[in-house]
Order: structure tokens, then sequence, then C-alpha cells
């Protein structure tokens, strides 16, 4: 997450640029994080990014980071097929 939010995102963002810079923000955010992994530091126990009084792993939280989005990314496609739209890439 972004150093300056918190798990929910951004607590008023007040247009369309708020959104889209707070989301350009968590990408530089994930691309930067995932570049600190190497083979060396996949196990060393770090705080869990979800839970704070449990740790876990930096590989465990980069898999959960991937396969958390895939969630999200499954709930928008239901949500715009309910709402009769075509998913990008979907027929």
């Amino acid at each position: 997450m972004p150093a300056h939010t918190d798990q929910e995102g951004p607590r008023n963002p007040t247009s369309k640029e708020d959104v889209i810079r707070y989301l350009k923000d968590a990408f530089l955010e994930a691309h930067r994080a995932i570049g600190t992994l190497t083979n060396a530091n996949l196990l060393d126990q770090i705080r869990d990014p979800y839970v704070e009084r449990l740790r876990t792993t930096r590989l465990d939280a980069a898999t959960v980071f991937l396969s958390h989005t895939w969630d999200h990314y499954g709930q928008m496609v239901e949500y715009l097929r309910m709402n009769d739209l075509r998913p990008p890439g979907h027929q």
C-alpha cells in the first residue's frame, strides 16, 4: 500500500484525477515492493500486510497480493455482466 493511505484506499477522493493518482501510486509501490524480492529473502518473516498482529513470509505476501488482485478483477467482471455490460476482452 502507498505509505500515505491505509487498506481502504484514499479517504476522500474529490475527482477522477484523485482516484487515478491513487491507482498509479499503488501500482508504483507494488512494482517497487515486488522488485525487492530475491531468492535470498523470499522466506524472511515480515509483518503481515493485512493483519498487523501476524507475521508472514515475503513469498506469502507476494502470493496473496497477486491472487487477491484476481479476486477484484472477477468482482468487476461480474458487476459489469450483471449490468448488461461486456468486460473488455470477454465475449
